[in-house]
């Protein structure tokens, strides 16, 4: 009996200490961090940084002393660069170019990165395929298609909200 108290309780902490996490790190999003941003370097290291490292990451290397924020974004821009077999230069033009593209694109009364659709576009790019197609729960929806990353976005349409919505958040 002591045994299965011990691990009820176990299981309690463990459970506890997701819900505190989830709350911190629910409380720090992207859009939230953008808007608090002052300067343009700041927002230059966002949106190099944006959707390749979690918005806590983020959060925490645009909290260092100014001389120790730019090493980390700096080692943090190499990681990402060559995951991506891009050379640093490379990689942070085309970022640039797609939140650009993202905002104009998909951006109405919030800035386009911060759809669905803009998170997305900025994260992989182009689709190799876009269609529409209809399902049984949602009606039409939007479908891009990623052949090079094997990966398949589904966006229904909410009309009483004029924006598209991930229908396969789970795919991300």
């Amino acid at each position: 009996m002591k045994n299965i108290n011990n691990k009820l309780k176990m299981i309690g902490a463990g459970f506890f200490t997701l819900i505190i996490f989830g709350l911190i790190t629910g409380c720090v999003t992207y859009k939230n961090i953008y808007y608090s941003l002052e300067n343009k370097n700041e927002k230059q290291m966002f949106y190099v940084l944006l959707y390749e490292r979690t918005s806590l990451r983020i959060k925490q290397i645009l909290n260092y002393p100014i001389k120790k924020r730019k090493n980390i974004y700096i080692k943090e821009l190499k990681k990402i660069s060559k995951d991506k077999n891009m050379k640093m230069n490379e990689y942070i033009i085309k970022k640039l170019h797609r939140i650009r593209q993202a905002n104009m694109r998909f951006g109405t009364v919030q800035k386009g990165i911060f759809t669905p659709r803009g998170e997305i576009f900025v994260k992989y790019g182009e689709p190799s395929l876009k269609k529409y197609d209809y399902d049984d729960n949602y009606g039409r929806i939007l479908i891009w298609q990623y052949s090079k990353y094997n990966k398949i976005f589904k966006f229904s349409y909410n009309e009483n909200k004029n924006k598209y919505q991930l229908i396969n958040i789970h795919d991300l």
